[in-house]
């Protein structure tokens, strides 16, 4: 499957092609199975982002057409986001019914199998719909032969999509958090968890996924602004080390030290900053 650079160019031409949002992509794989990816937590503000997919694209499709909703790696829903989701499928299903002939649930055990059955009876659709854990069995009920390889292709894209937007957005927030006149108060897990709709919990196994962690990536953003403002500026050492959190100038400078191999001070002679 091939990017579409927006929602509206992929609405306009669905077939082969995928876009995505913060913890969510939506594809169309072949003309006979779309569907949505959902991982992480589901917050209302990303589900409002990518209802504005209007059901009419499957009329790009072939029948029978399918309809795939992958939730196998969701941590936790959004109350609000359950209700916004909810209510686009009744405000569609009409034409949900008459495009699709069956949308099967795919979920790991657990606590999202109660979830996908309480949406699905609050929305009370027109159409089949089951919820499975394994795949094979969701795609021999969904008659599609070749789901399996679209799944591992959607899988492929989420973690290349999600690796990039995550980083991307965590290292964008810590980085202006020590921008903050008293960074330390913005940047405790908890509150940059917040910030990113993530729970502490989602934020350090995502973390821990990718062989890092909070702290890791906290020390390094300081030391990174450290550098900037050492070479930019004449600030001392120790208004440095306040500048981007650190409790006092000898933590500071171990903590640069461990990064780079070097003081602060030797850091910004060698590189002729003022």
């Amino acid at each position: 499957m091939e990017p579409a650079p927006d929602i509206e160019s992929f609405v306009r031409a669905p077939l082969g092609r995928y876009v995505h949002g913060k913890g969510w992509l939506c594809f169309y794989a072949t003309p006979h199975l779309s569907g949505i990816s959902v991982w992480g937590d589901v917050v209302a503000s990303e589900v409002d982002a990518a209802m504005v997919i209007p059901p009419d694209i499957h009329r790009f499709g072939k029948s029978p057409r399918a309809g795939l909703i992958d939730a196998r790696r969701v941590e936790e829903v959004e109350p609000e986001a359950f209700q916004v989701a909810a209510r686009y499928v009744m405000q569609h299903q009409d034409t949900i019914a008459s495009l699709l002939s069956r949308v099967a649930i795919l979920h790991r055990p657990g606590l999202m199998s109660s979830v996908a059955a309480g949406f699905f009876s609050m929305a009370d659709p027109a159409y089949l719909v089951r919820s499975f854990t394994e795949s094979d069995e969701a795609f021999r009920w969904l008659e599609i032969p070749d789901g399996e390889a679209v799944l591992a292709e959607v899988d492929r894209i989420r973690a290349r999509v999600d690796e990039a937007s995550f980083h991307r957005e965590l290292r964008a927030l810590v980085a202006r958090a020590l921008q903050d006149p008293e960074p330390t108060s913005t940047l405790t897990l908890v509150a940059c968890a917040k910030r990113l709709g993530l729970s502490s919990r989602s934020l350090q196994r995502r973390l821990g996924e990718r062989g890092s962690s909070f702290r890791r990536e906290l020390a390094a953003a300081r030391v990174a602004r450290a550098q900037e403002l050492l070479a930019t500026t004449t600030l001392s050492v120790g208004e440095v080390a306040f500048q981007v959190g650190c409790a006092s100038e000898q933590h500071f400078s171990r903590l640069f030290r461990r990064l780079t191999a070097e003081s602060p001070a030797r850091w910004r002679k060698k590189r002729g900053a003022p």
